[in-house]
Order: C-alpha cells, then structure tokens, then sequence
C-alpha cells in the first residue's frame, strides 16, 4: 500500500507499506481501475475491477463500461488504460509525520532542501485523496485553441460550482478536481468564448466542444480556497539551468602528456591529422575513374614504365 508519492528533478519515489495479510490482498482489486481517456478530448473515467463489501472478505469483480462506446463532450471514442492504483497514494498521517520531523529542526541542520521537502510534503497533502488523476490547463486550452486561464480563475470557478480542487505534485499547472469532464469542459468553454477563441468547424474537436451549451452558470469570482501560499515552495526552481539527467559518460582515456593524471573525454579530444598518403599512387587515377584532382589524397603522378625491351633477330613475326 502506498504511503507517499514524490516526483521531482526527474526523479521518482514511491513509499509503500507491505501488508502481509490475505484479506488486504484481496481488496486489492477493487483498489484499481482501468482507465478510459477520450481521443479528442482526453476527458478520463475509471472502471473499477471489483467492488469489496464492507465488513466482509467478498470481491465481486466491478460491473461496466462507465461510459458509451463515444464521448458526450466531442463524440470521439475511447482509448483504454491500465490497470492503475485508483486508491490514495499518500497517506497524510505518514506525511504529517514527515513534516513534523522537519518542521521541529530534526535535520535542519545538516540538509539543505529543508524548504523544498516541506514545501513537497505540503503539496502532497494538499492534494484529493479520492482523485488519482488530474488536468494539465495547457492541454486544455491547446485542445480549444484558446488561452491558458490562470490557475485561480479556473480553481475559483470549480469551487464556485461546489467542487473540490487542488494541485497535483507533479507539474504546477494542474488541477485534480472531483468535478466531472462535462463541468470542466463547461469552464473551459466559458473562458475560450469569453477570451475570443474562435469557432472550428463542427466535425473537429474544438468545433464539436465549443458549440455545446454549459450546464450551469460559471462563476470566475475569485475564491479564497483558490489562492494559494506563496511562502510555501511547493514547485522550486531549477537550481541551475538544463538541470536534469545528462548524456550517459563515454569512455575516457588519458591524455599523453598529462601530467597530472587528467582524463578527458574522447569526444572532446581533437582529432588527429591525416596521414600523407601522397607517397602512394592513387588506384582510381590510373583507371582513369578519380576527378579528385589536387584534393586526392593519394598520388597523381604517373609511374614511368620501363622501356620495351628490343626484339631479338631469331623472333618471327607470328601474323604473318
């Protein structure tokens, strides 16, 4: 069972709680689902693959599909995923802990990611338990050919409307909400009208989003859940640019000379002169096949062949 999840510099990390236990690895199965995303519009629904009775050790496997054979929001079809762990994947007493432990000075001292380990602890906590996946704002206004809205504009609307919101830990424009894909697309298409996003054509999935009405009234007034902290490093910067995994190392050889015990790359080292091959005939220039000329590497300089060897007086002229 997951206790934590983190992603960060390309690197991630997933603390799990192993359970020795028949019953919990039974429940297992109604802890994941697979995953239907539309073509078009990538809105996301999830099938669980049982369905547990409370109080008892009975699975029975999960009923479906959840959605049609097309999308109600653009009428395309469905691409199917997974399974995935559909459950939490941070256990918030495991993550208060954490960041008790950081918060009180317990290792304060000799780390120096305090602040950006606190401000990941955070985030995760922050975050909908009951809501594995999330919206990324920019495939969903690159999906409508409109604007990003800002991020507090477009939370605000989802908790005008009654619903949860929150960040996911992994990129900072992202929204996890347990609104479903119509109201979110309701907001979205308020916003790319509002900003002079332009009609597609019908059968497109832009002209197939914008051209639905909304079903309620969307509300941009800015709420005070929507505004976030911003003394909390919940997304730090880069301590230095093109900060991420590099080339794999290449072979290294010492350099002749070096006295010091240096190694250098060899794609670093230059490359060594060509040879003079000057001393040796060119093949093709005596076949008459080389158009090279002075910048053959081989010699043009024809071989001078021996004179003929005069002919004795007791040879016989055979054609005759």
């Amino acid at each position: 069972v997951p206790s934590g999840s983190s992603g960060i510099n390309a690197e991630y990390g997933v603390f799990v709680q192993v359970l020795e236990s028949q019953r919990k690895v039974q429940e297992t199965t109604s802890r994941r689902s697979y995953v239907y995303d539309c073509v078009g519009c990538h809105s996301f629904h999830l099938q669980k693959l049982g369905v547990h009775t409370p109080g008892t050790q009975q699975v029975v496997p999960g009923r479906g599909p959840p959605v049609g054979q097309n999308c109600q929001q653009c009428g395309k079809n469905f691409y199917i995923g997974g399974p995935i762990w559909s459950d939490p994947i941070h256990d918030t007493e495991f993550l208060g802990f954490m960041k008790e432990h950081l918060v009180n000075g317990h290792g304060g001292e000799y780390l120096g990611t305090t602040k950006r380990m606190t401000g990941l602890l955070t985030l995760a906590e922050e975050e909908l338990e009951e809501v594995p996946l999330f919206y990324e704002l920019s495939m969903l206004s690159k999906t409508v050919h409109s604007t990003c809205p800002p991020l507090v504009k477009f939370r605000s609307a989802l908790l005008n409307a009654g619903y949860k919101v929150s960040l996911s830990h992994v990129i900072p424009k992202s929204v996890k909400t347990d609104a479903p894909p119509g109201v979110v697309w309701d907001v979205m298409r308020r916003w790319a009208l509002d900003n002079g996003a332009k009609l597609r054509e019908p059968d497109t999935v832009a002209g197939a989003l914008l051209r639905k009405q909304c079903s309620f009234q969307v509300d941009f007034t800015q709420h005070p859940q929507a505004m976030l902290d911003k003394n909390v490093h919940r997304f730090p910067p880069n301590p230095e640019p093109n900060w991420g995994p590099k080339a794999r190392a290449g072979k290294r050889k010492q350099q002749e000379g070096d006295q010091t015990g240096g190694w250098k790359s060899k794609k670093s080292s230059k490359k060594e002169p060509l040879k003079d091959l000057k001393q040796f005939s060119c093949k093709r220039y005596e076949m008459n096949q080389c158009y090279l000329g002075d910048g053959c590497r081989y010699s043009h300089d024809k071989r001078e062949t021996p004179p003929a060897s005069p002919p004795q007086s007791g040879d016989q002229d055979m054609s005759l």
